[in-house]
């Protein structure tokens, strides 16, 4: 029986209070979970343990294929959810990885293992935090307690390509051997194939296969089928692993390899490079033989030559050693890097510590591999070529190299970064270059978002927007957005909401247990590198609707949830659209975050094109310069309004001045944007209440926009 049907609600009220109870019949394990009342904007959650002393563990989410727990991930992918949780809170949960791919079966629990890549929380079930095609099988999640055992199975099939450097990280020395492994994994592939190799010609870049059969001299690939049925669904698995070896490598070896692997019509590659230490020879290089009738002249010769050379070479090393100590303009940077752990203070913000934190030399990345192109701001695009993978990445550097404030604001956002680690809607750090920081030079690598950061976007893409919300705030039905966007088919005209497929991907999806989402993952026969449709390209013929909007304030919420969370506490102090940015596949990411408030203080903060802080600031950073997650809420607010208005500056017509301060002093707020749906009015209104306490928390935002995604997607 469905949980709506075993849901009894009563209402009561004895003079200015009211009660309501409910209560829920027949109840079993299944309905382990969170249950929430609301009152207006106000949440009450409350997690209830179902126990039934059989079922000690639970798989409540509705997978692609629910009848055998099957869920497809894409190599890569973050943060990716499996829902096995206890039934009670003194379960103790295992997670065996039993059929891997080309291994014998483990009985080893994978969430004992310290530096494994899966994560337990109980009330929300199992987590990866970054998704490989050796995560690809079966799985038993086994519950225990009082002697008592349970498990739930499901499987795991991790689509791509993935191309690695065995053996140490650095660079390989001459006369050494390398070692390359290319991995491919599809299901279901009509005509599969092995991986396929080819080599970069030195000087013209430009490809070569490379025949396996008939490689060229110094190089061996070898390359296994590990293909087979699977017993859970019925499907197959396309996977092979190709081993390509370089033995005694010297200067005339190839670097820059791709593998490339065939899927059906199309082809998905991977690129890896790396550099070939020169080898060191201590040997002598030649021998003297001295003539006894030339040995006094050759003597003389030799000890002038050799005093002549020791006073060059001492000039020398002096003209070297005092340029580069002129050049050394911050000559602190090693004071700076180095931290100091045991003085901070977890009460406190980050932000304000981070002269504290260290500086893990693990993120350390060769400046030669680094190659700068495009410079926009203080913002470049650059190529970034790892072990792994040559890729574009984003660079960020100071503009002046005499500026010690920028410098420091540099330096505790790229600490700030490295304490954050990884989050889907947060810009990730890759690495990076601090050996010339004592000459200016600091380039911090991030991870690249093509689409840049939204208030340009959404300026450029004014024209091409369709508004979905009606003259009375409310969200247009099917059939009249039908009239509005051009990709609603006649088909589509049977669903109950025109943001049915609101969400970018499929985690961002509110889900439900009762209804599978739409497009939650997808089918085994589709490309690994289509995730979306192409309706979900966001390049600049793509038009925008409220849908992407709604999405966007969702993840942004999201993000600043795990920002202010009590593992982080990280405040951002400058949260605006101009602040957020674009990735693939509609996911939005927070950048520059821990700069913004050190910057106000100082009085350096300054933008381009009249984009002034104080028009996000809350009301208590204006006048009191107090900083807290309640002011990041008010300039969410801001940001929403950002969003609704399609990039425009916020207080149009106002100076960013001492008027406008007075005027907020006053109790003057912008009005409701005419695209924003009334919920986000009153969320904007709330974000920006003068009492800081009576502004909702980020967790409450997120909850309150996921539970109004999940009416729209569900047309309730």
């Amino acid at each position: 029986m469905r949980i709506n049907a075993r849901l009894r609600t009563t209402f009561g009220k004895n003079g200015t209070y009211m009660s309501s109870t409910l209560t829920l019949i027949n109840v079993t394990h299944q309905d382990t979970g969170y249950f929430r009342f609301f009152y207006g904007h106000v949440e009450v959650k409350q997690y209830i343990y179902v126990f039934d002393k059989r079922n000690l563990v639970i798989i409540n989410d509705m997978s692609r294929y629910p009848d055998y727990n099957l869920y497809f991930f894409h190599q890569g992918e973050l943060g990716v959810h499996i829902p096995c949780k206890p039934t009670h809170p003194n379960v103790s949960v295992s997670l065996i990885h039993v059929d891997q791919l080309n291994k014998e079966p483990s009985s080893e629990d994978v969430l004992a293992d310290p530096h494994s890549s899966w994560l337990l929380e109980p009330e929300l079930g199992l987590t990866l935090k970054k998704v490989m095609i050796s995560n690809t099988g079966n799985y038993r999640c086994v519950g225990t307690m009082n002697n008592i055992t349970d498990e739930k199975h499901f499987t795991i099939s991790v689509k791509g390509i993935e191309l690695t450097r065995m053996g140490d990280p650095d660079d390989p020395p001459e006369g050494s051997n390398v070692t390359l492994i290319c991995r491919t994994l599809f299901a279901e592939i009509k005509f599969p194939s092995p991986p396929e190799w080819a080599y970069e010609m030195k000087n013209t870049g430009r490809m070569r296969i490379i025949n396996e059969l008939n490689p060229p001299e110094g190089i061996q690939i070898t390359t296994h089928d590990y293909s087979k049925q699977r017993n859970t669904g019925g499907f197959t698995l396309n996977y092979y692993e190709s081993r390509l070896d370089l033995f005694e490598v010297n200067q005339n070896t190839y670097t820059t390899f791709q593998c490339k692997a065939n899927k059906d019509k199309d082809a998905v590659t991977k690129l890896i490079s790396f550099q070939i230490k020169d080898k060191t020879n201590n040997e002598p290089v030649s021998n003297f033989v001295l003539f006894e009738k030339t040995i006094e002249t050759t003597t003389l010769v030799t000890l002038s030559v050799t005093l002549a050379a020791c006073l060059v070479l001492g000039l020398g090393i002096g003209v070297k050693l005092y340029l580069e100590k002129k050049q050394q303009v911050f000559p602190g940077v090693k004071k700076l890097l180095a931290g100091n752990v045991k003085e901070i203070n977890r009460q406190l913000p980050i932000e304000e510590q981070t002269e504290l934190l260290p500086y893990d030399k693990q993120w350390e990345f060769p400046r030669y591999r680094l190659k700068l192109g495009l410079i926009l701001d203080n913002i470049s695009m650059g190529i970034n070529g790892s072990e792994d993978t040559i890729k574009t990445v984003a660079v960020k550097m100071i503009r002046s190299h005499t500026n010690m404030a920028a410098m420091e604001a540099l330096v505790s956002e790229m600490k700030i970064l490295i304490y954050l680690g990884s989050h889907l809607n947060v810009v990730s750090l890759l690495g990076a270059c601090t050996k010339q920081m004592s000459k200016g030079e600091l380039l911090i690598i991030v991870e690249y978002c093509r689409f840049g950061n939204l208030q340009n976007y959404l300026s450029k893409h004014r024209s091409s927007f369709i508004n979905l919300v009606d003259s009375l705030g409310n969200m247009k039905s099917v059939s009249d957005a039908k009239n509005e966007m051009p990709y609603v088919s006649e088909d589509q005209t049977e669903k109950s909401s025109p943001c049915e497929e609101l969400p970018p991907d499929g985690r961002l999806a509110p889900e439900r247990p009762e209804k599978p989402p739409v497009n939650r993952y997808q089918p085994p026969t589709e490309p690994f590198y289509q995730n979306q449709p192409p309706a979900l390209d966001y390049g600049l013929g793509r038009y925008i609707s409220t849908c992407d909007l709604i999405s966007w304030s969702f993840q942004i919420a999201r993000g600043m949830e795990y920002l202010v969370s009590k593992q982080v506490r990280v405040l951002h102090g400058d949260l605006a659209a101009r602040n957020v940015l674009l990735a693939d596949d509609g996911v939005v990411k927070l950048a520059d975050f821990g700069m913004a408030k050190k910057m106000y203080y100082e009085g350096n903060y300054e933008r381009k094109d009249g984009l002034m802080p104080v028009k996000w600031m809350a009301i208590e950073s204006l006048t009191d310069r107090i900083f807290s997650s309640e002011s990041d809420v008010w300039s969410y607010g801001v940001l929403l309004w950002e969003l609704f208005t399609l990039g425009k500056v916020p207080y149009p017509g106002m100076d960013a001045g001492h008027q406008l301060i007075k005027e907020i002093q006053k109790g003057y707020r912008m009005e409701k944007p005419e695209y924003a749906p009334n919920l986000f009015g009153e969320i904007m209104a709330n974000c920006w209440k003068s009492d800081p306490k009576e502004r909702p928390t980020f967790s409450q935002l997120k909850e309150i926009i996921s539970r109004y995604m999940t009416d729209l997607t569900y047309g309730e």
